[in-house]
């Protein structure tokens, strides 16, 4: 009987370990999932957005890894306008154009990819796309990896057709993420 209650002790005590271990695994997982979601749901909460002044809106956008972003811009100024250059860039100067890249908002070459030309005629209704690099303090924004982000702003130099009156204004702001 004596060596009945030992075994039965034993066994008590090899149940009580388990459970003791079992329940800190299980509260680890629990823990190490939980940390999971919300690191996955900070990274996936930032979504690309442009947010255009009155008067334009973005239709298309995207960011590539080179740097260029893609955007197409719609406009309702009641005149046809002439695009004499587009900028992106993280920050204005005190002038309000941009501080970083294009900062005479003009077609130079070196601020679209490969060489493309900003210059076109856009209807008071219509749209078009643009290609342009993205500036920041260290230069071109590069974005090696699936989620990069850029924030900062995009400028558009224009011609109203129906006045001649040539405006720099600052017509969004931006917050891309990259797809990698």
């Amino acid at each position: 009987m004596s060596q009945g209650k030992c075994n039965l002790r034993r066994l008590q005590v090899a149940v009580d370990f388990m459970s003791t271990y079992g329940i800190a695994i299980l509260i680890m997982a629990i823990a190490i999932g939980i940390a999971y979601e919300l690191s996955s749901g900070v990274t996936n909460a930032f979504s690309s957005q442009c947010t255009p002044e009155p008067g334009f809106s973005c239709g298309y956008f995207s960011l590539a890894d080179n740097g260029s972003l893609v955007v197409q811009i719609s406009q309702a100024s009641g005149s046809a306008i002439t695009v004499n250059g587009i900028a992106c860039s993280t920050l204005q100067n005190f002038s309000g154009n941009p501080k970083y890249g294009n900062l005479e908002v003009n077609a130079k070459p070196q601020y679209y990819p490969t060489g493309y030309s900003p210059a076109a005629n856009i209807p008071s209704g219509g749209s078009y796309t643009f290609y342009l690099y993205c500036y920041s303090q260290k230069g071109i924004a590069r974005f090696p990896h699936a989620g990069s982000s850029f924030i900062g702003y995009l400028w558009l130099n224009y011609t109203l057709q129906n006045t001649g009156i040539k405006t720099v204004q600052q017509i969004a702001s931006l917050g891309l993420q990259s797809s990698g």
